[in-house]
């Protein structure tokens, strides 16, 4: 139980605690909503139901931000912790001291993304003059909570395997042990790596089309199509572009990305992936509007697209830079070796 005592885990358990909590919350507003409402209808029982659906609205906007505090303390709280762990280089041999570490990530990190698309799924139901929106928001919230509370049982997990007398593995020996045979030799770079970044490629030039030419079933490709890039650019993130910032083919951790002087190309590179995913489910959920083909649902979509084209070309620069500038350090060297 000590481990209560340090801030960053007393943090982490009071926001995801907080995001079940409010998550709860709107499910209590949502069984009155998944029985009795009819936004069609224009009644007084049908506007203190609309109230209400108002009210729980508030809690889950606020149970998503709670699971995104909670999932930016799990990232930096472990970063924090690998200075009292001995062995451990980055929050990579924090979690990987535990059995629940990485799975708490992936789902508080799943959990995050998920309360993302639900905030904008509500911002686009409270602009429709009839909320038609309101049911479906809230059926997704019978999916939303129960996640919440599995990312919550494993950040408990998670804080009661942690031991801060082990010896902890570091990223170099176990995220990155065996992986250098994946991306060898000269064509790492001027092969491997388009073929990681077609996808966001594409994804920008649907995004694009779908700025200049909005329509619904643009608005939805486009969107699903941004989101897609971005975590199909992971591994060349992983891959690629990681051993490029730390000059070492080998290092492939993304949480030394956290750290300067490497912070300087993986700080930007989050950023801008951040940002075009937020505007690529933005514009996915667009293409729920019940206003399209006005211009209603037309303007806002084409800003998104523009938004979501903008964030990808970002996450294309700043994940290409590290790559540019080695070859301009070394003379256009191969990292992985080779000609």
């Amino acid at each position: 139980m000590e481990n209560l005592l340090r801030p960053w885990v007393l943090a982490l358990l009071l926001a995801a605690g907080g995001a079940v909590w409010a998550w709860v919350r709107g499910l209590v507003v949502a069984e009155a909503i998944l029985r009795r409402f009819r936004p069609e209808v224009r009644d007084e029982p049908q506007i203190q139901l609309e109230r209400q659906a108002e009210l729980g609205a508030r809690w889950v906007s606020f149970g998503a931000y709670a699971s995104a505090a909670a999932f930016l303390v799990l990232v930096f709280g472990a970063d924090h912790a690998a200075a009292e762990i001995r062995g451990a280089m980055c929050a990579h041999g924090v979690l990987a001291s535990t059995r629940a570490g990485f799975a708490a990530l992936a789902l508080s990190l799943a959990v995050f993304a998920a309360g993302i698309v639900w905030t904008q799924l509500h911002r686009l139901d409270l602009e429709l003059r009839t909320p038609s929106l309101t049911r479906p928001k809230f059926v997704a919230l019978l999916a939303l909570a129960p996640l919440s509370l599995a990312a919550l049982l494993l950040d408990v997990d998670f804080v009661r395997e942690l031991d801060f007398g082990v010896v902890a593995t570091c990223c170099s020996s176990s995220a990155d042990a065996g992986e250098a045979r994946v991306v060898t030799g000269a064509s790492a770079a001027s092969v491997t790596l388009p073929l990681y970044l077609a996808p966001l490629g594409l994804a920008m030039l649907v995004s694009i089309v779908a700025a200049i030419r909005p329509a619904r079933a643009l608005a939805a490709v486009a969107g699903a199509a941004s989101v897609g890039g971005v975590l199909a650019a992971i591994p060349a993130l992983v891959h690629v572009v990681a051993p490029h910032v730390y000059e070492t083919p080998s290092h492939r951790c993304l949480f030394c990305l956290l750290h300067f002087p490497e912070a300087r190309f993986g700080l930007p590179i989050y950023a801008s992936m951040l940002f075009a995913f937020f505007a690529g489910s933005a514009l996915l959920v667009r293409a729920a509007d019940p206003r399209w083909p006005s211009s209603e649902a037309a303007s806002p979509a084409s800003r998104l697209g523009k938004r979501a084209a903008i964030g990808l070309a970002a996450v294309l620069a700043t994940m290409l830079a590290p790559v540019i500038r080695y070859a301009v350090v070394t003379g256009g060297a191969s990292l992985f070796g080779g000609p």
